[in-house]
């Protein structure tokens, strides 16, 4: 399978030790869970290896582990959800909205460290929710969080999260619990 061969030795050594991973076993694991999802009507998703592999690997190669979270993002992905806005809907790559929200560096992911870690860092007192609205900003955030989970590296080796709350007002305090729930199923993806 090319999208375990693409690793580094670093990554291949790690996937082993931490996620059980066997590289000459990927293409079958991949293969059953492409079945399960054709068996699923109702799942509308990507059916490539690697994205199936990154389900797979976020589950340490446990198959009803790794359905269930393709089925939460499957769901999360095609349902509106927070704000007006469908998380699954393809960026508008001229919008101006997403100019603003690059521009507010809210989101930064950063390089990888010695052991392998993808950083990100969140500044979360950088967004202003009178410029951009609470959905517009989780919408971006889920772009973020799927680009970085799309790295097998951050996958095998894991993410660091650095939470910056500099600059935060109580305008940024989510008070709607039901928005709090559906950010932390999100977040179990």
């Amino acid at each position: 399978m090319a999208a375990a061969q693409k690793l580094p030795s670093k990554y291949v050594k790690l996937a082993k030790a931490r996620l059980g991973e066997d590289p000459k076993n990927i293409p079958a694991h991949v293969e059953a869970l492409r079945r399960w999802l054709s068996s699923m009507p109702h799942l509308t998703c990507p059916d490539d290896d690697d994205f199936l592999l990154m389900f797979l690997r976020q589950s340490k190669y446990v198959h009803a582990k790794a359905q269930a979270r393709l089925d939460n993002f499957c769901t999360l992905s095609t349902v509106q959800s927070i704000g007006d806005i469908i998380w699954g809907t393809p960026l508008d790559l001229r919008s101006e909205t997403l100019d603003s929200y690059l521009n507010t560096g809210m989101h930064l992911p950063l390089d990888s460290m010695e052991d392998g870690k993808i950083c990100l860092w969140i500044r979360s007192g950088a967004w202003n929710p009178d410029d951009l609205p609470m959905g517009q900003a989780f919408y971006y955030a889920y772009k973020t969080i799927f680009m970085m989970a799309s790295d097998p590296r951050s996958l095998i080796a894991g993410i660091v999260v650095i939470i910056d709350f500099t600059g935060g007002t109580s305008k940024q305090v989510i008070k709607d619990p039901n928005v709090m729930k559906l950010w932390v199923r999100f977040m179990q993806m």
